[in-house]
């Protein structure tokens, strides 16, 4: 059985994302923490307005945000689970689980929390892809 080298480095950029981005961290100017910023600006983190985290982040932290941020427009249901399982890594499964039935304001299996985290994956994947993320990986 061949290991596919690209989902695994894929799961580490996120899971290094996760946990960069995680959401009890404080961001500046007004020390709130990522998941109220994200609950205010609709699932995007404000960039253009000039918010800053007030910790040091990667740029591969940086760069994995901003797939995400591409992926909400698109699929906001299935970013707002990335966001949950990966940022709120310090929580349990079944946290996590609630947390994204609550950001996106929808109800919906765990099966359908799988399937979006699966098609997330997959998106962000084929979109680390096409920005060149295959020679980060070798």
């Amino acid at each position: 059985m061949k290991t596919d080298l690209f989902a695994v480095y894929a799961r580490n950029r996120l899971d290094h994302w996760g946990y960069e981005f995680s959401l009890k961290r404080e961001w500046a100017p007004e020390h709130k923490n990522l998941l109220q910023r994200l609950i205010e600006h609709k699932g995007e983190i404000p960039v253009a307005t000039g918010y800053k985290p007030s910790f040091p982040v990667t740029e591969l932290g940086w760069q994995t945000e901003c797939i995400i941020t591409e992926i909400h427009r698109d699929m906001p249901a299935v970013a707002w689970v990335m966001r949950a399982m990966y940022c709120g890594w310090e929580r349990r499964g079944v946290e996590r689980y609630e947390l994204a039935q609550r950001l996106s304001g929808d109800t919906f299996s765990r099966r359908t929390y799988f399937n979006r985290h699966d098609t997330g994956f997959d998106e962000f994947s084929r979109r680390l892809k096409a920005i060149g993320g295959e020679a980060l990986a070798a």
